[in-house]
């Protein structure tokens, strides 16, 4: 696992930001269909989630793109106001899936160095 101090930025950050910009575009075009939005909704923390976890992104940037789709939900539906209850739980659910999928992947990256350095030694 990359350790990321203060001053260096994540190696993966731009892939990131690019890849985001096309699940949103994606996400304006097929917001209407279940798919699309079962997509956005559950793929945008997994994913963003592992790679923070990773060490690929940090864990802001998996933030950021997780309120990002709910950004998108939010501009294109029609009931905003009325809505706002449920946009502000989905974010808080997009975050934790997030910050699940990033806890999961760092235990199953220690435990996969530890796995390797038993076999080095041994």
């Amino acid at each position: 696992m990359k350790q990321l101090n203060r001053t260096t930025t994540a190696p993966h950050a731009l892939a990131y930001a690019a890849g985001m910009a096309v699940a949103l575009v994606l996400f304006a075009l097929t917001g209407d269909t279940s798919w699309g939005y079962l997509a956005s909704l559950l793929g945008v923390p997994l994913v963003s989630g592992v790679l923070a976890g990773r060490g690929d992104i940090r864990f802001w940037q998996a933030a950021l793109g997780c309120l990002a789709v709910v950004a998108v939900d939010v501009a294109f539906d029609e009931t905003r106001v009325q809505d706002a209850v449920f946009f502000a739980g989905l974010g808080v659910i997009m975050l934790g899936i997030a910050a699940l999928a990033r806890l999961v992947t760092r235990l199953v990256l220690r435990r996969l160095a530890g796995r390797t350095a038993d076999r080095l030694a041994g």
